[in-house]
């Protein structure tokens, strides 16, 4: 299927534009770079394309710039970063008011990226657009890349390298999609939620009773908690038993029935379905895992 594209590049000439060739083996095994940039574009600048099988995540240095894409418009300022499959209709262009757009982008494929994105439209409610902390390091993980591909003598290791640069970029874009406010301090009803939650993981401990400990509304206190952990409660209290759980499968010979009830699930067969869930083998598989090592 040939790309469909329509693009003007009204560039700087101290633009960068860097065509990387990876080492096949990366290619095939690991997210890898297929090209990376560093763009001081005027006013007339824009893209429109279709059906490249790659993503592109890009940054906003100065000035700013506007996605349209799906059903979304969204202006794409200082600190703010978009993340777009390339396979689906794109535009992308200097906005007009600025008159310029720097920004700092990579192109790039292979395993793994596509969980990344959908991770990373989850956490962020479907948007492709994301604004990052003041101490992102996405700008120099990408200047990084530049690197690595300017002189085109990369080596395997260099590719490993950038490969490993490429998955700190897409989790950095997923911890920034999920972040619903501004990070701070973690607010003393969540952080005696959190340490009961950890303490009594073996009760049976509702929303509601949760949130009257901390004399809260169920429904604010639960997105407060997960706004300052990433989990909702009930998820936290899942991870928390089958942590404690493997501890148990590791270190002792107790009947998975014991233990089910030992982590406050009421049953064998509910307590391997959580089990499975998690770690995509049964607790037993687990212990035999483990114990043979």
């Amino acid at each position: 299927m040939a790309v469909d594209l329509r693009y003007e590049l009204d560039l700087a000439p101290e633009s960068l534009w860097i065509m990387a060739t990876p080492d096949p083996a990366v290619k095939r095994a690991a997210p890898h770079v297929l090209e990376v940039g560093d763009f001081i574009a005027g006013k007339d600048y824009y893209t429109s394309r279709r059906d490249l099988p790659a993503y592109l995540i890009k940054y906003t240095l100065e000035g700013a710039g506007v996605l349209t894409y799906g059903a979304q418009t969204a202006r794409v300022g200082a600190n703010r970063a978009f993340w777009i499959d390339c396979m689906q209709p794109q535009d992308y262009r200097t906005d007009p008011r600025e008159g310029h757009w720097r920004v700092i982008w990579v192109h790039f494929y292979g395993p793994g990226c596509d969980a990344y994105y959908r991770w990373f439209l989850e956490m962020g409610g479907g948007r492709n657009d994301v604004e990052l902390p003041v101490n992102a390091s996405a700008a120099a993980l990408m200047h990084r890349l530049i690197a690595i591909y300017r002189d085109g003598d990369n080596t395997l290791a260099d590719d490993v390298n950038a490969s490993a640069l490429l998955t700190q970029l897409m989790a950095e874009m997923v911890a920034a999609a999920g972040r619903a406010a501004p990070e701070g301090p973690m607010p003393v009803c969540v952080a005696a939620a959190r340490a009961y939650l950890l303490e009594h993981f073996h009760e049976n401990i509702s929303l509601a009773e949760l949130a009257d400990m901390v004399s809260l509304d169920r429904f604010y206190f639960q997105k407060l908690f997960k706004r300052h952990t990433g989990l909702s409660p009930k998820r936290f209290q899942a991870l928390t038993r089958v942590n404690r759980a493997k501890e148990l499968l590791q270190a002792t010979d107790r009947p998975v029935s014991e233990i089910a009830g030992m982590v406050g699930v009421e049953s064998a067969s509910r307590f391997i379905a959580l089990f499975r869930a998690y770690e995509g083998m049964t607790p037993g598989a687990y212990r035999k895992k483990w114990q043979s090592k």
